[in-house]
């Protein structure tokens, strides 16, 4: 088994932008995706409020 990965890196490889162009649509795509890939939801939850955070708190 891996290492886990940080919610940053995780949603750095799905954006492959700036995050400071992320939109709550590409939030839901990171969503749906990280969904997809099997991660479990207590996986998933927080990572997407690390990555709200982020976006809400530090990029605005």
């Amino acid at each position: 088994m891996g290492t886990p990965e940080t919610a940053q890196s995780v949603a750095s490889k799905f954006l492959i932008r700036s995050p400071y162009t992320a939109t709550a649509e590409v939030v839901r795509q990171f969503q749906i995706a990280q969904n997809e890939t099997g991660r479990p939801t207590s996986t998933i939850d927080p990572t997407l409020s690390a990555l709200s955070f982020f976006i809400t708190r530090t990029l605005t």
